[in-house]
């Protein structure tokens, strides 16, 4: 084995408008060359991969950075802002054996890493197997999007009238559970189908921080999020496999629309398929990541401080994690690592807020 060898190559571009308002976008592209990959070698070596120095890695990163005093008003108001974002993207340049999975992952050439790969259920009549080409009307579209066999005559709404959930429908020689949505498989080979579901890499990432002064008083906010992305939320799978989570519950649905346990449980969060479309969520957010106020007693003017033998007194009300805007279902957009974008069971981000005293002698 020998070391990886890295090469990076920047190009930025920086500039200053009115010594108020910098800028800067740097992009950076590098190759990694000698990734250890695990190569498949004969078993009578005793091993069933061998680490060689076979893979290489190009990435491609955009970043960029605004700082600017937006206000500086002579009655002391003041504004100062400072915007980051940035974009990366990464691709399997080489890889050198056979493709494989790797939980949720594609270990493949030209592939791109964060993105997602797994099974799908059948949307689009057009993607049913070929053999129930002239049989399409047995099929119907339900309220979730999923083609689901019903058979002639009946619609996905008659599962409760007619009594037709738990019971099986037999179309050109195939067996289906009723009005479970199925999986869509590959023409070439028959089986299901398995391909890109999903990317968690974003559009773009950004943090936006915001400071206002005026006189002794402080106001900051940093807002900071990602545009675009996508997060499988594994969490929301599980919990439809033991039939505890709220999308279970149908009470609330007129009768036509109800649906039973098996639905979820067995159709959409299937043991035998550990990675599906139906559970990748769209990442994107904004949270309030912080948010301080704070007042500046200045012993210059307060002569109390001075009494207390100190010089200032800094009060801050300081709140971390104080709301976050999202689509997502999940506790957390941001969950998992900027490679595997798979949310789990973990600890809920908390809310808190503190306040502090900082005595300056």
């Amino acid at each position: 084995l020998r070391p990886e060898v890295a090469r990076e190559q920047e190009i930025g571009i920086d500039a200053i408008w009115k010594n108020r308002i910098s800028f800067s976008i740097v992009q950076i592209s590098t190759k990694t060359d000698g990734n250890l990959i695990g190569v498949p070698v004969p078993a009578i070596q005793g091993f069933n991969t061998q680490e060689r120095n076979v893979g290489s890695i190009n990435g491609n990163t955009i970043e960029m950075t605004v700082q600017a005093q937006l206000l500086n008003k002579p009655g002391g108001l003041q504004w100062d802002m400072l915007l980051t974002a940035d974009r990366r993207r990464n691709f399997i340049s080489e890889f050198n054996r056979t493709c494989y999975g790797d939980g949720i992952l594609w270990r493949c050439e030209k592939t791109r890493l964060g993105s997602m790969w797994g099974n799908r259920h059948v949307r689009n009549k057009a993607n049913l197997p070929a053999v129930h080409a002239n049989s399409q009307t047995a099929f119907d579209v339900n309220d979730d999007g999923y083609v689901v066999p019903v058979g002639a005559g009946n619609t996905w709404r008659d599962g409760k009238t007619k009594n037709l959930w738990g019971t099986n429908v037999v179309l050109d020689g195939r067996t289906y559970a009723w009005g479970r949505p199925i999986f869509e498989l590959d023409p070439a080979t028959g089986q299901r189908w398995f391909g890109q579901i999903g990317d968690g890499n974003p559009d773009a990432q950004f943090g936006w921080g915001n400071t206002f002064r005026f006189k002794g008083f402080r106001l900051y906010g940093l807002l900071n999020g990602q545009i675009g992305g996508d997060v499988y939320n594994n969490v929301r799978q599980n919990l439809y496999a033991t039939n505890d989570h709220i999308d279970v519950d149908q009470s609330r649905k007129p009768d036509d629309q109800r649906k039973p346990q098996a639905y979820d449980s067995i159709a959409l969060a299937d043991n035998n398929n550990p990675w599906g479309a139906p559970f990748v969520e769209d990442g994107t957010y904004m949270r309030l990541s912080e948010l301080a106020f704070g007042y500046l007693l200045d012993g210059a003017k307060h002569a109390w401080v001075r009494k207390l033998g100190a010089n200032r007194i800094q009060l801050d009300l300081i709140g971390r994690n104080v709301f976050t805007l999202t689509r997502y279902s999940g506790l957390n957009p941001e969950s998992g690592s900027p490679l595997t974008r798979v949310d789990d069971v973990v600890y809920p981000v908390t809310r808190t807020w503190t306040t502090a005293a900082t005595i300056t002698f």
